[in-house]
């Protein structure tokens, strides 16, 4: 009589097979889904950097409340955790004439910032939920106003720039 070498039954190779693919698919999945989670409107960019790990990133909100945010970051899509806005923001950015006029988007978009290479990111003023947001171009926070004729104030970058040949130099004394 010839003895039978012991071997795997056809039910104990699918159980391993469908455990090794449960586990290649949770850990794959994990990578691919990454989210990003903004806590802070005026935090924007500093979060995006600091979370991402990145250089170039572009926060996308569309919807008819802008309630749908994608960020792309070095050309990657990722979802951000949480909503940035509960209804539609209104933007507003100086024209190459030095008028402050509401910035229009196109295909559904209600909201777009970027962040570049060199540190930069859009220079807008945001009006949300009643407050009124600055992000200026190499600052990481965003500055916060309740009033709408402050926060236009001081985007006016009239205000920033000197208007004699005094205000070029400063008195040693």
């Amino acid at each position: 009589m010839q003895k039978i070498k012991p071997a795997f039954t056809l039910f104990e190779l699918i159980i391993v097979i469908i455990i090794i693919g449960s586990v290649y698919l949770l850990f794959f999945s994990g990578l691919t889904k990454q989210k990003v989670e903004v806590r802070d409107f005026a935090d924007l960019k500093d979060l995006i950097l600091k979370k991402a790990d990145a250089q170039n990133a572009r926060v996308v909100c569309q919807g008819d409340k802008c309630e749908d945010c994608i960020i792309y970051i070095d050309g990657e899509e990722k979802k951000l955790e949480t909503k940035l806005f509960n209804s539609k923001p209104k933007v507003f950015e100086y024209d190459k004439f030095g008028y402050l006029d509401e910035k229009k988007y196109n295909d559904n978009v209600c909201f777009e910032y970027n962040i570049y290479k060199n540190g930069g990111a859009s220079n807008m003023l945001v009006e949300k939920d009643g407050r009124f947001y600055i992000f200026y171009s190499f600052l990481d926070r965003a500055e916060v106003f309740t009033e709408r004729d402050k926060a236009i104030e001081r985007f006016d970058p009239r205000n920033s720039l000197p208007t004699s040949t005094n205000q070029y130099y400063y008195e040693r004394r």
